[in-house]
């Protein structure tokens, strides 16, 4: 089982919010054009989690989640898209 930290920085030094376990359903933040907001750093890139949304009562604001890791594992996300 994959697990994945959800921070409020897009850094690994960032700020720990919570825990994110397989197929948990989190809501991304866009730009214009519906674009996932997303950051480079660190080797990774991170997508901006809207965390009111996807934990409603519970959380505010936004938090990050390392979306790929560009050394290990470039081509694998850790986000995937639902309905």
């Amino acid at each position: 089982m994959q697990t994945e930290t959800l921070r409020r920085q897009p850094s690994l030094k960032g700020d720990y919010i919570t825990t994110l376990y397989p197929n948990t359903r989190v809501f991304v933040n866009v730009v214009a054009g519906n674009v996932v907001k997303s950051y480079k750093s660190e080797n990774y890139i991170w997508v901006e989690i809207d965390l009111s949304r996807s934990f409603p009562g519970e959380l505010s604001g936004n938090g990050w989640i390392a979306n790929t890791d560009l050394v290990n594992t470039p081509r694998l996300s850790s986000l995937a898209y639902c309905s």
